[in-house]
């Protein structure tokens, strides 16, 4: 049967039957499937759902028990009356339907006799259940004779199997409402293609005659089109006769395009009586693709690009080709001309490059000999200036009481200006040798030479109570004794423009890629950015030499040694609100 017992049995409505005869008795009753799954269950006693089903040992008993009942039991057979494991009685009977055997009555927990009470004690010790609650749910248990199980059984029997049939006819008659439901959605499915079958057939009908009008219409815009086109187009069979040819191709052979058809190619555009051996249009027969060519045809009279494109029928076999010359006389025209031009310019452009060589290798010997005079002059020019400032000196000391005060001051102001000589030729000699003295680049820790350019102002720090923040700093490659120089620049540069704050020097770094970007801040008087380019420039002051000393020359050589490790600086400011140079460096030279 293709039905279990569960799906045909009516649960709740049985439980009620059976509650009713059950009662009569004072037994437990159930009905179990061949599985040994409970389908109902009615009065099951304290015995077994709160001590032997709750404990391993006797639950497993009960399994066993249950099990071997079941299997004792066979169709055909009146009951069987088993004594379980844990010393309760069952007994039970087969349903069948329809001849089938689909699972068992029972009726259980109960006693047949007045029980052990020894046993039960001993088994409440095995298990350790609470002996006097044990002994009490033993004491509910019914006790039913023999003979009272032959009547029991068969009408238990006899309702669930009632019960069953009933719930059997019920599903049956279900599947077949069922199934005429299927047969009537089917039939009315059905229905709905046929009627959308019919709908479509008549919008086919007029898709097919709209259709036909497109298709006439698309042949004229075709045909339309076709003779538009200035290219000369002309469609070939393989055997180079010209099946059509537009209004074009017909003009530039003479004739009109009626009588262009039959005719074959190679006698009415090349003139010959067999085609050419570059004939594209015999290279697309053989191989079935495309073929471009660049031809000059007298007959026709200019220059044309010509490509032919296979033709084929429905099986995919080539019956033909499309064949299509363009008119390119302009354009190579056109490239005659620009060829020469090149050719002109290439000429200039070669000798234009050996003037501007032969240019910019007197521009490097000027400038090798420029910065070689600077370092010599300014070399030069020290002792000099040393013997003025050494005689000034001499003459106020052995003339002292034959000069005047006018001429005291003017000794004064020949030293001090000796002075400011002397310093400008240091800082020129110091400029001239970023380009003249270069050390070779070599690993440099960037806070190592700044924290050795910072020692030189410890002094000057201490007394006006400023003090330099250095975070840590990558190595690059570099001139080492460059980079102390440019720190010491940058952080004498701080020091000299001072505002009456405490002075705060932060010397950091950022990485970006093949990038090192060096911070140089401080909170000094800072400076008007419309004079940012002037400051980098030799010899340029913001301010008077009363203000502030200097030659004008410290941010200059800070550009230059910057521009010799192929980098940059610049600088950001305002007025009274401090400064922040930023050198940018490669990572690796």
């Amino acid at each position: 049967m293709q039905y279990k017992l569960a799906e045909l049995i009516d649960v709740e409505k049985t439980e009620v039957i059976l509650g009713r005869i059950i009662d009569a008795f004072g037994a437990s009753a159930g009905i179990i499937d061949l599985e040994g799954n409970v389908i109902v269950a009615v009065r099951w006693r304290k015995i077994c759902t709160d001590f032997h089903r709750k404990n391993q040992v006797s639950r497993k008993r009960c399994i066993v028990s249950t099990t071997k009942l079941a299997n004792e039991v066979a169709p055909g057979g009146s009951f069987s009356v088993f004594k379980c494991l844990n010393g309760l009685t069952g007994a039970s009977s087969p349903i069948v339907i329809e001849g089938e055997h689909l699972g068992n009555a029972f009726i259980c927990q109960f006693l047949t006799e007045k029980p052990d009470t020894d046993f039960f004690t001993g088994q409440a010790d095995e298990h350790e259940f609470d002996k006097s609650s044990y002994l009490s749910a033993l004491s509910e248990l019914p006790i039913i004779g023999r003979g009272a199980l032959p009547s029991l059984l068969p009408l238990i029997t006899s309702i669930a199997e009632a019960i069953a049939s009933v719930g059997l006819r019920q599903l049956r008659q279900m599947e077949v409402e069922k199934e005429l439901h299927r047969v009537r959605d089917k039939l009315q499915l059905q229905n709905a293609e046929l009627k959308a079958s019919e709908e479509e057939l008549r919008a086919q009908n007029e898709k097919l005659y709209l259709s036909r009008n497109e298709l006439l219409r698309a042949k004229q815009e075709w045909e339309r089109t076709f003779d538009a086109v200035p290219d000369l187009i002309a469609i070939l069979d393989p055997q180079h006769r010209i099946v059509r040819a537009n209004r074009e191709m017909a003009r530039r052979i003479g004739l009109e395009t009626e009588q262009c058809a039959g005719l074959l190619c190679h006698e009415c555009v090349h003139d010959s009586s067999s085609a050419p051996a570059i004939c594209p249009h015999q290279l697309t027969l053989l191989d079935g693709r495309e073929h471009i060519a660049e031809v000059h045809e007298p007959h026709l009279g200019g220059h044309f690009l010509v490509s032919t494109t296979a033709l084929r029928d429905e099986r995919g076999d080539i019956v033909g080709t499309v064949h299509v010359a363009r008119d390119i006389t302009g354009r190579k025209r056109m490239e005659e001309e620009l060829r020469k031009s090149r050719d002109e310019l290439e000429a200039r452009v070669e000798e234009r490059t050996a003037e501007l060589g032969k240019a910019v290798a007197r521009l490097e010997l000027s400038n090798q000999e420029l910065q070689e005079f600077a370092f010599v002059a300014s070399h030069d020019l020290q002792e000099p200036l040393r013997k003025i400032h050494s005689f000034c000196d001499l003459v106020m000391r052995s003339n002292l009481d034959r000069v005047d005060e006018k001429g005291v001051d003017y000794l004064t102001r020949m030293q001090q200006a000796a002075k400011r000589m002397q310093r400008f030729l240091k800082d020129l000699l110091n400029y001239s040798r970023v380009s003249t003295q270069p050390e070779p680049f070599q690993p440099v820790d960037i806070k190592e030479v700044a924290t050795e350019a910072a020692e030189l102002f410890e002094h000057k720090l201490s007394k006006i109570g400023g003090k330099i923040e250095m975070a840590e700093m990558p190595v690059i490659q570099a001139d080492p004794g460059q980079m102390i120089r440019l720190f010491q620049n940058l952080i004498g540069n701080a020091v000299k423009y001072a505002s009456t704050e405490k002075l705060h020097i932060r010397i950091y770094s950022e990485q970006q890629k093949s990038l090192c970007r060096i911070f140089v801040e401080d909170n000094g008087i800072g400076f008007d950015e419309r004079y940012l380019d002037r400051i980098f420039s030799p010899f340029q002051r913001l301010h008077g030499r009363s203000e502030y000393s200097g030659t004008g020359m410290g941010l200059a050589i800070c550009r230059k040694i910057a521009e010799r490790h192929l980098g940059s600086i610049t600088a950001k400011s305002a007025p009274g609100k401090g400064s922040t140079f930023i050198v940018t460096l490669p990572v690796k030279q």
